[in-house]
């Protein structure tokens, strides 16, 4: 995999401070990085989606380079920070991709306030896993790391730094990883979703991605046979392709239905 320069960009968000790289022209793409994580892991595919997308990359409070947070924060009050940051940002039209634990994030906002959002992309979420072992959890993300080894060698300080400057809000990531539960919010998305697993994930394996698609209305689910839990990272010419063609279906889709005043289904 190659890096693409990238400028990253500060947003001040009320008395927050979030940091963004952003490029290319198209379509509007807003990735949320994992709060685990630093969003420098998502750089990976950020030169195959701004060949197609307006691509915009978020580091939210409480993680990475973004401001402190004096408390952890709520998967719910992640949302309303996003649909602050897309306020802020005056993007519209969006179609917002949540990852791993950024996953509940866009499913609530999506469900709460979609006007700024014309689609949903959930890439092996959090929140869906009937189990809630978080110890199953952290044994199967170790069996994942060695089926992605490119990026586990090149991003794992990427992992190292949250624990370190984010503590309580890394620890509290953590517990919701295997606590939340989104079958209440799902149910009352009514945007156009995609739902994208690696069918090698062990983290949230498949059936997660199918509880998915049985709670989110008219939802589609695509799988990626080669990938793991961070395909959107390690496979990104098949995750943007699968994202085009997505956004491109539901276009016309949307087109159809208000041509015709009838559903596209």
């Amino acid at each position: 995999m190659t890096r693409t320069p990238y400028r990253e960009q500060i947003v001040r968000v009320g008395d927050t401070r979030a940091v963004i790289a952003r490029g290319g022209g198209g379509p509007v793409v807003v990735v949320l990085a994992s709060m685990l994580v630093m969003a420098r892991s998502y750089l990976w595919p950020f030169g195959e989606f701004t060949k197609r997308f307006h691509t915009v990359i978020v580091q939210a409070p409480g993680s990475g380079r973004a401001s402190r947070v004096a408390r952890p924060w709520s998967m719910e009050q992640y949302a309303d920070w996003t649909g602050e940051l897309l306020e802020a940002l005056d993007l519209r039209d969006v179609t917002l991709v949540g990852h791993s634990n950024s996953g509940p994030v866009a499913v609530i906002l999506a469900a709460k306030d979609p006007r700024r959002l014309a689609r949903l992309v959930l890439a092996d979420s959090t929140g869906a896993d009937r189990a809630f072992s978080l110890v199953r959890i952290l044994l199967a993300r170790g069996v994942d790391c060695f089926h992605e080894p490119e990026l586990t060698l090149a991003a794992w300080n990427h992992v190292v730094f949250n624990p370190v400057f984010h503590f309580a809000n890394f620890w509290e990531q953590v517990r919701l990883s295997a606590r939340t539960d989104l079958e209440p919010w799902a149910r009352r998305i009514a945007i156009p979703t995609l739902i994208g697993w690696g069918a090698k994930d062990n983290t949230y394996p498949l059936r997660c991605g199918r509880l998915l698609r049985e709670w989110i209305p008219g939802s589609v689910l695509r799988v990626s046979r080669g990938g793991s839990h961070d395909w959107l990272v390690d496979h990104p010419a098949e995750f943007a392709e699968v994202l085009g063609d997505f956004i491109g279906d539901s276009a016309v889709a949307h087109s159809l239905s208000h041509s015709d005043g009838r559903g596209a289904g």
